[in-house]
């Protein structure tokens, strides 16, 4: 019980009522709420602030004993879960440094932070470093840390990320950790340790030199990886915006505060006058040579909504501080790690986000920073995230769900930053003409955000403030509003949406369909063929489904309908088709032209029907269709034995579900869930000429989701069996005899080639693209676009691929198109990073 009094005490310091009174309960009437370590500060925030702190400090006092055990450890797991109280928590320490039935309390604090740093390092935690490098600093501004010790702790990270021969995106990352420590505690260094403190300035500008010689060469590997993950592409020179990296951003932005002495007034630092103790140093810091392969974390340039731009002289659009003032670095730090640090509990996480106005100091402040701007700057990191580069490190439903709980929290304030920033970034999708501007796979994944945003309002939206963009289809923004009304009828149903649309939508056609989506059945009531008898054979398939027949019988009805194809298609070898009467349908067609193969389950003609049938009797709901498959399982492995049968057992799905993508990705999925058809003749069917030039040259989302699921099947497929190879033998380059081991080397073979076709393919379309005269178009935009996107989301399994792929398909042919070639060095780069 003492312990989670404790925990909740540090978890809400500074936490106010409405009516202002602090929750913090009253000491005990024999306390000492003041020993003369409070100031009287004026700003009655700041007061409260202070009064809360000391009361922390005086109930730790009173029971020291029960205590003392738990209060590092909970201290530090606060650090990690409430950055933006790290001032709070450094002002706790100091009053119990400061008194003597205390100190050795702070000293101890101080030893478990240092270990966490340890344990940091070692598990490459760079967050959780920069979490307790800020709390050190936090410790050094209330005298519990020798100031020099903590500047000495910087730049030894900082000489052994150098002198150790670390790669320079390692290094880069070392270096951001420091330089995001400084605005928390440059001021105290640079008057407390000004000799130090100039060595690290001195220390990250050479850095800083020597990175910009290095990305001065456009060979650079790193000038790649910023290319492969910038959110706007194909733009002309600083549109929307200078794209810049984190690192180079947060060196300008430490160049401002230095301009300004090191000083911010954003975060509220409680006021304590404390007597003179000997401060602690900190132990010297161990390098792990482990550290040298750890993951580098946010390698992507930064994204901006808000940008300085955005503001102009006839409309402010934001309060937010300039793009380059350290400010801005300290609004989005904080909530970039509350977001992250609470994914765990969006509830939990949603609060502190509506409360981070009242834990800066937002009133009174001339630097463009008010409770409106920390919204907004929220709203823009949590859109930053959701189409981070080159994958968002949490779930897309985590940022979905947050966006929508902070609308309802604060609906005055929230609802209309996010309005603001849809409409920005959808102003920025086609920037410089329709084949430059945001990046496919963010464009996707900010629709499938938009659809699901919507559908928990209302599907409330002023459509016809957009309704321009319906004469412009080969623009990214029309792509969008199309894919978010897509995905607006998965999550509701059509009329539903319909009804929210102005007339221009609903009547377009191409933006929004003209009747609901479903199974366009080629066999149903319009089927009236001239051959009577391919009729009733047609008609005793269905029966043979609908009545549950065993796989024996309906191999017989099979049976029949292919010996009657067979004998009608050699009969009408004799007889010329211009004798006979048009055919009445596109099946019917099928069948006179088909020619049937030698046995029933080979014959195109009797799969066609029997699929068809499949497919539109379970489209009642997925559990008639999954029990359909399960119990026919037997007959459609019999009709898919050959590539050629797969193959078209996809472009059966695909046809029948035309207009409904979303049932179009499931059965496809369990098609190959149930080893019906493969990765393989989905891959061929996505990437064939006629479909990109239908579907997926225009954006539509639905054919890469499909190439995509496919490719995560080869892989899935590798990594089970590489799991159960090494759960059997111990070590995944034993026991090379077994039947494990010989299914492992088949699936890491299939693996490759699927990739190297996948790459290949990419790389013929784009060379016939150029070819053909349509290089850099709205076509190439997608095209290309898609092949960096899915060399991004599979760069892990790509690392250890690249020389295969590569000398299969971009070594192969000395007439590779330059812009393959060219994403190619992107994707290579991007998953040489990744571990």
């Amino acid at each position: 019980m003492e312990e989670q009094r404790l925990a909740k005490l540090l978890i809400e310091v500074g936490k106010q009522t409405p009516d202002g009174a602090d929750r913090f309960p009253k000491a005990r009437p024999d306390a000492t709420e003041n020993d003369g370590t409070r100031s009287n500060p004026e700003n009655s925030k700041e007061y409260n602030v202070t009064r809360s702190i000391e009361r922390v400090a005086t109930v730790l006092a009173q029971d020291l004993a029960q205590l003392e055990g738990v209060f590092p450890r909970i201290v530090m797991q606060c650090v990690r879960e409430l950055p933006i109280k790290l001032p709070y928590y450094g002002a706790i320490i100091g009053v119990l440094h400061s008194r003597p039935q205390t100190r050795s309390l702070a000293v101890r604090t101080v030893e478990v932070a240092c270990f966490e740093l340890d344990s940091a390092l070692s598990s490459s935690d760079f967050r959780h470093m920069k979490q307790i490098l800020r709390f050190l600093g936090e410790l050094v501004n209330n005298k519990v840390v020798l100031a020099v010790s903590l500047a000495d702790t910087m730049i030894g990270l900082l000489n052994a990320a150098t002198d150790n021969g670390y790669r320079q995106e390692l290094i880069d990352a070392v270096a951001y950790i420091v330089m995001a420590t400084l605005p928390w505690v440059a001021a105290c260094l640079s008057t407390s340790a000004t000799e130090r403190f100039e060595t690290l300035i001195q220390m990250l500008q050479s850095h800083m030199d020597k990175r910009e010689t290095l990305f001065s060469d456009p060979e650079f590997s790193m000038n790649s990886v910023f290319d492969a993950l910038k959110v706007y592409r194909d733009c002309p020179a600083d549109m929307p915006y200078q794209q810049v990296d984190r690192l180079e951003l947060l060196w300008s932005q430490l160049r401002s505060f230095e301009a300004a002495g090191w000083e911010s007034g954003l975060l509220i630092r409680p006021s304590f006058e404390f007597q003179e103790v000997s401060p602690v140093t900190i132990a010297k810091l161990e390098i792990p040579a482990t550290f040298r392969n750890s993951p580098i974390p946010d390698q992507e340039p930064v994204f901006w909504i808000f940008d300085d731009s955005v503001n102009t002289p006839s409309l402010h659009l934001v309060d937010l501080p300039s793009t380059s003032s350290i400010e801005r670095f300290i609004l989005d730090d904080l909530t970039v790690d509350i977001i992250h640090n609470l994914s765990h509990n969006h509830v939990v996480c949603s609060e502190l986000l509506l409360a981070l106005p009242k834990d800066l100091n937002t009133t009174g402040w001339g630097n463009g920073v008010n409770s409106a701007s920390v919204y907004q700057a929220i709203v823009e990191n949590l859109i930053r995230e959701l189409i981070k580069l080159p994958a968002s490190q949490e779930l897309s439903v985590y940022y979905a769900t947050l966006l929508s709980d902070l609308c309802r929290g604060a609906p005055d304030k929230v609802p209309s930053a996010l309005g603001r920033a849809v409409r920005v970034i959808f102003s920025r999708m086609d920037v410089g003409g329709f084949s430059g501007g945001m990046d496919v796979e963010c464009v996707r994944r900010f629709a499938e955000w938009f659809a699901h945003h919507l559908s928990n309002f209302n599907f409330t939206w002023k459509w016809g403030d957009w309704g321009g963009v319906l004469n412009n289809p080969e623009s990214a923004k029309f792509c969008f509003m199309r894919e978010t009304l897509e995905r607006e009828i998965r999550l509701s149903y059509y009329d539903r949406v319909k009804g929210t649309l102005p007339t221009a939508f609903v009547e377009n056609g191409m933006i929004f369909p003209t009747v609901a989506p479903g199974i366009d059945f080629a066999y149903g009531e319009t089927f009236r063929p001239t051959d009577s008898a391919f009729s009733d054979l047609v008609a005793r398939v269905h029966r043979s489904l609908i009545q549950k027949l065993d796989a024996e019988s309906i191999s017989r009805v099979l049976s029949d309908l292919h010996d009657h194809h067979t004998e009608a298609f050699n009969s009408q070898e004799a007889v010329s088709m211009e004798t006979e009467e048009a055919p009445r349908s596109e099946a019917e067609l099928a069948f006179k032209s088909t020619h049937p193969d030698e046995v029933w389950h080979g014959n195109p003609i009797v799969r066609d029907v029997f699929i068809e049938h499949v497919l539109m009797i379970g489209s009642k709901s997925f559990s008639h269709l999954l029990n359909l498959l399960e119990r026919n399982v037997k007959i459609l492995h019999q009709l898919n034995l050959r590539p050629q049968d797969r193959l078209h057992t996809v472009r059966i799905v695909t046809k029948a579900y035309a207009s409904s993508s979303q049932w179009k990705e499931i059965i496809l999925d369990k098609l190959v869930n149930y080893r019906i058809v493969d990765p393989a003749a989905i891959i061929r069917w996505a990437l064939d000429d006629s479909v990109l030039d239908a579907e997926a040259a225009s954006g539509q989302s639905c054919v890469w989701t499909v190439l995509r699921n496919a490719l995560g099947k080869v892989n899935r497929k590798v990594d089970g069996l590489r799991k159960k190879l090494e759960d059997t033998s111990g070590d995944i380059d034993m026991d090379g005899s077994s039947d494990t081991r010989r299914s492992y080397d088949a699936a890491m073979s299939e693996q490759r080639e699927t990739f190297i076709a996948v790459f290949k393919r990419f790389s013929e379309r784009l060379s016939k693209m150029r070819s053909d005269g349509v290089a850099e178009s709205v076509e190439w935009r997608w095209i290309a676009g898609h092949m960096r996107n899915i060399g991004r989301i599979f760069r892990h399994e790509l690392k250890s691929m690249i020389v295969t792929v590569e000398s299969n398909v971009f070594q192969q042919d000395s007439a590779i198109d330059p812009t393959a070639a060219k994403i190619w060095r992107e994707i290579k780069a991007v998953a040489e990073l990744s571990v």
